[in-house]
């Protein structure tokens, strides 16, 4: 059960795509609603950058919240994001899709994961922000994700 709640949440990230508006998203197949943030870009380097979306998805009495993350890198190699870290605390990390988008002088890659959230936890970084690390075999990468983010899930219409 905890899976398919989770599966609803990660539909969510996918039917958002790469909106940069909040908004809420119906898929009726799946029987899934989601509010999300936009994405919001909150690191950018020469060869790569990150990108947030927070979500909140519900199939019918149950929401789960949570905050997806998309990674783009070219000619770095693979980051491998495995787990996710806050202050000595272990957050519930899951990688994603890793996906090749191609070569040409290097090769591009985007990386996607989630965390999950409790109810509790998204309305703290809706007050408070997160900052957190990403740790993969390859690369740790300190993201700051504003408050406004997880604000903007919880008021989207």
């Amino acid at each position: 059960m905890k899976r398919a709640i989770w599966a609803t949440l990660v539909a969510g990230f996918v039917l958002t795509g790469c909106q940069t508006q909040p908004g809420t998203v119906t898929d009726v197949h799946m029987g899934v609603t989601a509010k999300h943030s936009g994405m919001t870009m909150v690191h950018s380097g020469l060869f790569d950058s990150m990108w947030v979306v927070a979500l909140s998805g519900t199939r019918g009495n149950v929401t789960k919240y949570g905050l997806g993350t998309r990674y783009l890198s070219t000619g770095q190699g693979w980051a491998f994001f495995r787990e996710a870290w806050s202050y000595g605390r272990k957050l519930d990390y899951k990688p994603g899709k890793e996906q090749l988008t191609g070569c040409a002088g290097g090769c591009s890659m985007i990386e996607e994961g989630g965390i999950r959230m409790t109810k509790a936890e998204f309305e703290a970084a809706a007050r408070n922000g997160l900052e957190f690390k990403l740790v993969g075999q390859n690369r740790e990468l300190v993201v700051k994700v504003p408050a406004k983010v997880f604000q903007a899930a919880l008021s989207a219409k």
